[in-house]
């Protein structure tokens, strides 16, 4: 940067301010000064048409960079750059004050949607959860589910959230929704998940919009050995109760851990997992139909929208989830799960009789144990031993070269 460059830049005033729920009401008294002194006011366009006044040069823009680009060949010194709200609450204002760092901007705070909305439906937020879904991941069922009151941003996604709120257990709890807040064209509406999703059939709801959640029941509390009888268990093998309450103690999960579960049969230990970990996400790994089928009703039932079922076998379903998680495979893999159970290890063990590669080296499988006694003697001796017809094996090994060696096995006996 040269000197004259330095100096252009010192003369300038910057002002990057929250232009409030969107009505002139709703101004901030510093607002309303900072647009008599301004001589370029950027914003969105949505916003900056309310402020097109005489004797004001206006621009319609949002980008950072192109902002950046205006200020720098701006003849007027006085700048205001308007953005949404508050720009403290989910803006776009910080990142804004960061490309404009040269300048020193002046950040002006502004009423956000949220204080707007609170005060209409005069319930207060000072216990409450505030998150945004506009163009981010949220797991908005866990979050209710821990959560008495949740206000939520929505990015024209709002019948979509309502769909996973039903979906997930949640159809009856009571909501709120504001839409074009401040507006002439201002809407409140009260009523359940199912109630509001019928509303919307007959009246959509507008881009803008806003969503309170009441959930009386919620539970902060992480559990840790659910009684095995609060799961849904069908003729699928479950990890038993006190089994779980030790997993989950030894993998000290985070809200934000990412987990994945391999051969997760009821869903138990993933469900748990995803009650601890709910702003993360777990992945239950199954091939079983039955076991798929009981996992995702789990879900429902523990109200966990972070827990993703993965259809497949390992090791192909396997290397695939690490591959679209490829970030969360490069990590050691004691901070990505906890040992196997022992079949994974079974599979290695045969494919390194056979001369192949480990799957999925990243992994702890764990070791092999009595269950596995007969399809380790069928790998040593081609026998799986003296079995009963009468009584079925723990389980059972089905893919085709498992299924090979025992059909050899028989042909020999």
């Amino acid at each position: 940067m040269n000197l004259l460059q330095k100096e252009r830049i010192m003369k300038k005033q910057v002002i990057i301010a929250g232009a409030g729920a969107g009505s002139e009401e709703s101004r901030t008294a510093a607002l309303v000064s900072a647009v008599e002194e301004a001589g370029l006011i950027i914003g969105p366009d949505r916003i900056v048409r309310s402020f097109a006044v005489k004797g004001k040069t206006v621009r319609s823009e949002y980008r950072p960079e192109v902002v950046r680009q205006i200020v720098d060949e701006a003849q007027e010194e006085n700048i205001l750059v308007l953005v949404t709200g508050d720009p403290g609450f989910y803006s776009a204002a910080y990142g804004m004050k960061e490309k404009l760092s040269d300048y020193a901007p002046r950040v002006l705070p502004g009423i956000s949607s949220i204080a707007y909305f609170s005060a209409r439906i005069g319930i207060p937020y000072s216990n409450a959860l505030l998150v945004s879904a506009h163009g981010r991941k949220l797991n908005l069922v866990s979050l209710v589910r821990r959560s008495r009151q949740t206000f939520v941003l929505t990015g024209g996604n709002l019948v979509e959230l309502l769909e996973r709120l039903s979906a997930y257990g949640y159809g009856d709890l009571e909501i709120y929704t504001g839409e074009d807040l401040s507006s002439d064209r201002e809407r409140i509406r009260h009523g359940s998940a199912a109630e509001l999703l019928r509303q919307a059939g007959k009246e959509p709801f507008s881009v803008l919009s806003l969503m309170a959640v009441n959930n009386p029941k919620a539970e902060e509390a992480v559990p840790a050995g659910l009684p095995d009888d609060d799961f849904l268990r069908g003729k699928v093998p479950m990890t038993k109760r006190e089994v779980r309450a030790v997993i989950l103690s030894s993998l000290r999960l985070l809200a934000d851990s990412v987990v994945v579960d391999i051969g997760s049969g009821t869903g138990s230990v993933a469900v748990e997992a995803a009650l601890s970990a709910y702003k993360g996400t777990v992945y239950a790994v199954e091939r079983k139909q039955e076991a798929l089928e009981l996992i995702r009703a789990n879900a429902i039932r523990f109200h966990v929208d972070n827990l993703r079922v993965v259809e497949g076998e390992a090791p192909e379903a396997l290397e695939k989830l690490l591959t679209d998680t490829r970030d969360m495979a490069l990590s050691p893999a004691e901070t990505l799960l906890n040992r196997g159970s022992g079949w994974g290890a079974l599979e290695n063990l045969r494919r390194e009789k056979a001369g192949l590669k480990r799957m999925c080296p990243q992994l702890d499988f764990g070791e092999t144990g009595a269950e596995q006694t007969a399809y380790i003697n069928l790998l040593e001796t081609g026998s799986m031993g003296e079995q009963s017809a009468e009584k079925a094996p723990l389980a059972w090994m089905k893919q085709k070269e498992w299924t090979s060696a025992m059909e050899a096995a028989v042909e020999n006996a």
